[in-house]
């Protein structure tokens, strides 16, 4: 198994940035179906990176290398280079399989059919999940560069949930809406400092946060 989160850190910035604007694109749209059309278009185009990589470091002992493969390996990633016992190895194996499964087959049968948007609801939660394996768990970690920074006016909303807090930058610009600032990432941008909070149970404090900035306001998957 090749390394598949420094992988990505490796592959064109200008591929990079796509994928995750496919990925930004459908979170905001309140349709399911459209947004996992986006999250296929991101899941295949990475998929393809991550086999074009695979032939670079010349790994030509497993020619067969497939996408069963490749999902299995980003659950092993769970595991952190941890023995896994062999009913577990299964387990893993057999639930890869059923993955490729939903993608490849259920899911253009169900396209058309009333079955479409809960099926859809469930794939977009199965590959945000493996996104976050992809980019090395970002859902754990939340750049902040307004009033939630440390010291600012609502930092209490952040300090009472603990975790680390580190330095960081993000390129875009930082406009005004309704008298707040408003991060737009841009690639091209200038060179924004912000404040990154590290915590593993953060994706349970999202809900709360996201009530507190309002629909005006969102969380945008970047790269710090």
């Amino acid at each position: 198994m090749a390394a598949i989160q420094p992988w990505w850190s490796q592959q064109p910035a200008n591929r990079r940035n796509a994928t995750l604007a496919l990925i930004n694109d459908a979170r905001l749209t309140d349709d399911e179906v459209a947004a996992l059309c986006l999250l296929l278009e991101a899941w295949d185009s990475t998929l393809a990176s991550y086999m074009e990589y695979r032939q670079q470091i010349d790994e030509t002992d497993d020619l067969a290398y497939s996408e069963h493969d490749f999902i299995r390996d980003l659950m092993m990633l769970g595991f952190s280079g941890r023995p896994v016992e062999p009913e577990v190895d299964r387990f893993l194996d057999h639930e890869s399989k059923k993955i490729v499964d939903v993608l490849r087959h259920k899911w253009p049968k169900a396209e058309a059919t009333p079955l479409a948007e809960p099926l859809a609801m469930s794939i977009n939660i199965l590959l945000e999940g493996q996104f976050d394996f992809i980019f090395d768990f970002p859902s754990t970690r939340l750049a902040v560069y307004g009033t939630l920074r440390p010291g600012e006016s609502n930092a209490s909303l952040l300090e009472e949930i603990g975790g680390e807090w580190s330095d960081g930058t993000v390129c875009g610009r930082i406009v005004e809406r309704d008298g707040y600032p408003e991060f737009n990432w841009s690639p091209g941008g200038e060179t924004i400092a912000v404040k990154v909070l590290t915590y593993r149970e953060l994706p349970g404090q999202f809900l709360r946060l996201d009530q507190f900035e309002g629909e005006n306001y969102w969380r945008t998957l970047v790269p710090v």
